[in-house]
Formats: structure tokens, C-alpha cells, sequence
């Protein structure tokens, strides 16, 4: 049997600077609105959810290039590591194709409604194209596996409360802010990922909380 290492989901979420501005409004309706959020940018393990890298950007940053600077940073640690990686159709390019063929895995990214199936050299965008042309059934039961990043980027929102908005003015406080978000859920689901393994037991974990 063939090895087949982890699946990788790619996303991006944005996270106000004040209460209950909601991310749809800011793509669709107001363009000044972008001023009022910070984005990440993040990778997960689909099967652990940890969120294995990421980067934080302001609301106007073109989401290609920083997938693509991550992916650069993930490649020799992931390389022949991966199975299937499904990326929101904003990281839709032959690069990041390239990229994660690379690691040894096949990319999902949805294609847009102009997209074009000349690859450029690119092999992985040669079979990916026309996979989703012909067999949509297909491309959907792999890419469907993005829905699962929807709960990672809630997870954090929903325990700093006010509406995921936050709290700091500063762009290098802010920064700061959603590094100690995203570190926080990482101890929390490796935390879980050692229990169910038996690596962590409730003794050793309550030593822990003690210290």
C-alpha cells in the first residue's frame, strides 16, 4: 500500500478591530471598511486540526503570495508528507500547484469560472483542471474536507468573546494578540490529540496545571 501522509486545508479569516462588523459586509460592501480587521492565514492538519503554520496580514493583502510564502517555509519539513491539500479558490495558482505536488501531494483549489486548463508546465494544475471539469462528484469529495477549517477559525473567536473583535489598537499588539489566539487553540487540541492517544493522562495533566 501506498504511503499517504496528512491532509492539509488552507483558509484565511479576518478578525475586527471593534464589535460586530461581519467579514461579508467588508468583502462585499464596504471597501473602507478593510481599514477595521486583521486577516490570518493558516494551514491544518485535517485530521488533528492543529494549525501547523500561519500568517497575519492586513484586510487589503492579496492571499496568494502569503499561502505561497508558507507553503515555501512547510516544504522541506512536509516533504513526500502529504496526501490531499484543499485551498479556497483565492489560493487558485500553478505556483502553489507546483508547491504542494512538491510535498507530494494533490492539489484541490476550486477553479474559477474563468479558469483555463492550459497549465503552463505545470502537471499538477494539468490533472486538477480537468478533474473539476469533468468530474465535479469527485473534485467535491476531497475538497469538501475545507468545510472542517470553518470550526478552527471559531474556536478562537468564540472564547475571546466580543464578537471575535480585538482588543488592542496597535497593528504589532494586534499581531501579538492573534499569535497568543492561535498558539492557545494549538496547546489546547495537541492537548486533546495526547489524552485520546494516551500520551496525557488526567493525573499528569492536573501535575501540569499545578506547576
Amino acid at each position: 500500500m501506498q504511503y499517504c501522509g496528512r491532509d492539509l486545508v488552507g483558509d484565511s479569516s479576518g478578525f475586527p478591530l471593534r464589535k460586530f462588523i461581519p467579514w461579508f459586509s467588508v468583502r462585499k460592501n464596504s471597501h473602507m471598511l478593510k481599514k477595521g480587521w486583521r486577516n490570518i492565514h493558516i494551514i491544518i492538519d485535517i485530521r488533528t486540526r492543529v494549525i501547523l503554520d500561519y500568517r497575519i496580514t492586513h484586510a487589503y493583502k492579496v492571499d496568494a503570495p502569503v499561502m505561497e510564502d508558507i507553503l515555501n517555509d512547510m516544504i522541506d519539513v512536509l516533504y513526500r508528507d502529504i496526501c490531499d491539500a484543499c485551498f479556497d479558490a483565492a489560493y487558485l495558482t500553478r505556483k502553489i500547484c507546483n508547491m504542494i505536488s512538491k510535498m507530494g501531494g494533490t492539489p484541490y483549489i476550486k477553479p474559477k469560472s474563468n479558469t483555463i486548463s492550459k497549465s503552463y508546465g505545470s502537471h499538477s494544475w494539468r490533472v486538477m483542471v480537468p478533474l473539476f471539469m469533468q468530474s465535479k462528484d469527485e473534485f467535491y469529495k476531497h475538497y469538501h474536507q475545507r468545510s472542517i477549517v470553518e470550526s478552527v477559525f471559531a474556536a478562537p473567536k468564540e472564547r475571546c468573546g466580543r464578537g471575535g473583535s480585538l482588543r488592542y489598537r496597535r497593528t504589532h499588539t494586534q499581531d501579538g494578540e492573534l499569535a497568543v489566539q492561535t498558539i492557545s487553540y494549538n496547546i489546547d487540541m495537541v492537548s486533546r490529540v495526547w489524552i485520546q492517544s494516551g500520551r496525557l493522562t488526567k493525573d499528569m495533566l492536573e501535575v501540569i496545571v499545578a506547576r
